[in-house]
């Protein structure tokens, strides 16, 4: 997995919840999670629940840097990441293939 110092979890969840992996439920409870006192890493938790596998981890830590530089939208992740999640494809490749990146 890669490291994501400044990605904000808080645009992790967005993502995920974005892309339908986290519904609106489970993406408000992780985010109190994140907000209390207790400390808390975000994506060893998700990996570690079977929520996302470290690609796709990795996957919503370039798409975040991508979306925050203005080289693809999140209509174009939350496509790309579906073809991933199918297992049609990684999320870089979709979006190349699709002509976005």
């Amino acid at each position: 997995m890669q490291k994501g110092v400044d990605i904000d979890d808080h645009e992790i969840l967005r993502l995920l919840t974005l892309a339908q992996v986290l519904g609106a439920k489970e993406s408000r409870t992780l985010s109190d999670r994140l907000t209390s006192s207790e400390v808390f890493n975000l994506s060893h938790y998700l990996v570690e629940q079977d929520v996302v596998t470290n690609d796709e981890m990795d996957s919503v830590l370039i798409a975040a840097r991508l979306i925050r530089n203005q080289m693809i939208s999140d209509a174009q992740f939350a496509v790309a990441m579906y073809d991933q999640r199918c297992n049609v494809i990684n999320m870089l490749d979709s979006l190349k293939r699709r002509g976005w990146l």
